[in-house]
């Protein structure tokens, strides 16, 4: 019930429009992690953990944007779909899905990419 009326006042708040914050957020940690890559890889600094990535990236900075671009625009879009008929789930599978991909990204720059001193 309570979810129910959190859902109507976000319709008439009008909080469907356009891409919600959540969204916009997680299309911009997915850029900043796909230009870091090309930059850092690009200069021998990092390598790219994912072996489909890596792939892309042997094949050229736009085949590595592509696929990364492939990667979370169907989750973004199927999340912004859904949000237009329940609001706050549909921002909580987006809330999830950037806080998933922020704690990956960040154990596997540590994990892969960190040197011993």
């Amino acid at each position: 019930m309570r979810n129910e009326r959190a859902n109507v006042k976000a319709l008439e708040v009008g909080d469907i429009r356009g891409l919600c914050p959540e969204s916009v957020m997680l299309v911009m940690i997915c850029v900043a992690d796909a230009f870091s890559t090309l930059f850092l890889v690009g200069r021998g600094l990092a390598t790219e953990a994912n072996p489909l990535m890596a792939w892309c990236l042997e094949r050229g900075a736009l085949t590595f944007l592509a696929a990364k671009a492939a990667s979370f625009a169907p989750f973004v879009a199927m999340c912004e779909i859904y949000r237009r008929r329940n609001p706050v789930t549909g921002r909580l599978f987006i809330r999830v899905g950037f806080w998933a991909y922020l704690l990956a990204y960040l154990l596997l720059v540590l994990v892969v990419n960190l040197r011993p001193l």
